[in-house]
């Protein structure tokens, strides 16, 4: 089977860029042939034998910056460049075609002209529902959005994507959550395929079952870019009411956007929280906690709860969070923006070690089902189906 795989971000680049590296990988193990077409690749990326790239901003063995065409023009010419294979190759080219986001309107027109199925995937909320959530944000934490921000208002991209969205046979949803804001702005389920992300277990690697640690504070622990939309001040509120501070300790780890940290300075500043600054070891912090919280108010399907689980940490998660879990056997989700929920679930892993201990363990049996390996079969699986149908 003949994948084509388009992705204007650089495979293989921290973010999107790593999942799609990860996504490749995956359907290249299971057997799929894959072509991808990229503005460049991340030097330290592996990719699997016999997967081609094309990079599209290249001249020869020399790769054109973005920044020499600009963002915009780059995607574009990415997408130009794709569709512009398809139709060299023709309609027996590719079984498939597999975009990203960015720029895949050409991509996906030329895969509609040649009769090949298509798959544009929706790494996070439907844009209408994200920006929209993203500005109902604003009024609770009034901090002014960067120039470039993705989260910014922007009626052209909402159009430009869902074009994308209804150009493609079907639309690729990670999560429950996700597929839900498309159902919401009127896609069909049936035009909803869910699939799933992973982690890596080389990453992660965990030599045994979490186990009680007497004379530890009740860890929670925050990793992650500290922004509005991954409701920080909500995972404060709750810490506060309900009273894991006066035994608990909070870990935040990340980078901070301008002027939130200044915002939240009041409600940091208690000794029971430590803000810490963004380390490549997670791992090593997810060792030391017993539970992941994550109240983001939209994501896709943050990446983070795989990795939480397969650690052995319990979760604390809104359901925006699109975290493949069960409630109350893996942790617990509450509704986002809900404080009184979330304080309710720290009180009780705070008041019952055995039953925090008991999600613990239920996450870290999971590890084998929540790698990438496993996802990568998934969607090898998807991809045939999908090809067939």
């Amino acid at each position: 089977m003949r994948v084509f795989f388009s992705t204007p971000i650089p495979l293989g680049s921290v973010g999107v860029g790593a999942t799609a590296l990860e996504q490749v990988r995956g359907a290249a193990e299971n057997g799929v042939e894959v072509v991808v077409c990229t503005t460049g690749v991340d030097p330290r990326a592996e990719i699997p034998p016999g997967v081609r790239i094309v990079r599209s901003l290249g001249l020869g063995r020399w790769r054109v910056p973005h920044r020499a065409l600009g963002l915009e023009r780059a995607f574009r010419w990415n997408d130009y460049i794709g569709a512009s294979l398809l139709r060299r190759r023709g309609p027996g080219g590719f079984d498939l075609v597999h975009c990203w986001p960015g720029w895949a309107q050409g991509t996906l027109t030329a895969a509609a002209e040649l009769g090949i199925p298509s798959l544009r995937e929706a790494p996070s909320a439907h844009t209408a529902e994200a920006l929209a959530q993203a500005a109902a944000e604003q009024s609770v934490v009034p901090i002014p959005l960067a120039a470039r921000d993705p989260f910014r208002n922007d009626p052209a991209k909402i159009r430009r994507e869902e074009i994308d969205y209804r150009l493609a046979s079907a639309v690729l949803t990670p999560s429950a959550y996700v597929a839900e804001t498309f159902a919401r702005r009127g896609h069909p389920e049936s035009r909803l395929i869910r699939h799933r992300y992973g982690y890596s277990p080389e990453r992660f690697p965990h030599p045994a079952p979490p186990q009680a640690t007497p004379g530890r504070p009740f860890t929670v622990l925050f990793v992650g870019l500290c922004q509005p939309l991954k409701g920080v001040h909500y995972l404060l509120e709750a810490w506060y009411r309900s009273g894991a501070y006066r035994h608990g300790r909070l870990r935040l780890v990340g980078g901070w956007v301008p002027g939130y940290r200044e915002a939240l300075a009041e409600r940091l500043a208690h000794p029971s929280i430590e803000v810490l600054p963004f380390s490549p070891e997670v791992a090593v912090h997810m060792r030391e906690a017993d539970a992941f919280a994550l109240s983001s108010v939209t994501e896709g399907s943050a990446i983070v709860t795989f990795e939480a689980q397969a650690m052995g940490l319990a979760l604390l998660v809104s359901d925006a969070t699109g975290a493949d879990m069960a409630h109350g056997v893996q942790g617990f989700q509450h509704p986002a923006r809900d404080v009184e929920a979330l304080a309710g679930h720290l009180a009780l892993c705070l008041d019952q070690p055995e039953l925090l201990l008991r999600m613990r363990r239920a996450g870290f049996e999971r590890r084998d089902a929540l790698s990438w390996r496993e996802a990568g079969r998934r969607l090898a699986d998807i991809y045939r189906t999908v090809a067939q149908d």
